[in-house]
């Protein structure tokens, strides 16, 4: 199995943001140990109240995201 990158929460229960590859990026829950498939993509959407995205092909722009455990 690959290795994978943990980040580690920060003292408010945050990660640092991630910024993943957009196709096969590979994570690992941190509650049940499976490794999931993300897949990500840049849209902009045509209105506050539209369905309707236009994706963003842009090298420059990336998705960005953090995760903090809830524990319900």
């Amino acid at each position: 199995m690959k290795k994978f990158k943990t980040p580690k929460p920060t003292a408010s229960g945050w990660t640092r943001w991630q910024q993943p590859k957009h196709d096969g990026y590979l994570m690992q829950c941190c509650k049940c140990g499976l490794v999931h498939e993300m897949k990500f993509a840049v849209v902009r959407f045509a209105s506050d109240t539209s369905s309707t995205a236009e994706f963003i092909d842009d090298k420059n722009v990336r998705v960005a995201f953090k995760v903090k455990r809830c524990e319900a």
